[in-house]
């Protein structure tokens, strides 16, 4: 288990939504030190599932309805949030089965037990190069220059827009943010 300060950077974002009794302010216990790197999450399902793209899945989805599940690295998760969010904006119907970290996630998928996945770049990238998987969209707004076989969710037909990544924060305490850093957050 993450320790208190680690899970609360983890879960910045998300938590408040999910939590009604923090034991922080979401808004005034971090800081941004500096950015670093935006990194998205990648839309990638099992290389035999018959879609090779957003639209073809969705309407896979929606002539086998509760016949997908999709894999998470945890509940409560960007990874888990962005498959809701892709459900509750396409209308589709599919199943969340969250595991204990990625590693679990991406090898249910890569076994089929799960069809799909939302998950961060760099654990998920390896196997859709290696050919174990297949990206259909990347969760920004342009283009990844680190994965362009996979185009933002925007540009494909029917697919829903949206942006879901992961970046770095420190706590109330920590010195005030370089310039750098106050440009990033306006």
């Amino acid at each position: 288990m993450a320790t208190p300060c680690s899970w609360a950077v983890s879960s910045h974002g998300i938590a408040p939504n999910l939590y009604t009794h923090l034991r922080y302010d979401p808004v005034t216990s971090f800081v941004p030190i500096v950015f670093i790197e935006t990194i998205p999450n990648i839309l990638a399902v099992n290389k035999d599932l018959p879609v090779n793209s957003v639209g073809e899945l969705i309407a896979y989805a929606k002539a086998h309805p509760d016949a997908l599940n999709f894999a998470s690295s945890g509940a409560g998760a960007s990874t888990h949030l962005s498959g809701e969010m892709f459900k509750a904006m396409t209308g589709i119907k599919m199943t969340h089965v969250p595991f204990h970290g990625s590693a679990q996630a991406l090898v249910s998928v890569m076994g089929n037990q799960t069809q799909l996945i939302f998950d961060n770049m760099p654990s998920v990238y390896p196997y859709v190069t290696a050919g174990n998987m297949k990206a259909l969209a990347v969760t920004t707004l342009k283009p990844s220059p680190q994965a362009p076989t996979s185009r933002p969710s925007r540009r494909r037909p029917r697919a829903p827009t949206f942006r879901a990544t992961t970046s770095a924060l420190g706590s109330g305490s920590t010195p005030r943010p370089t310039p750098r850093a106050r440009s990033w957050i306006g």
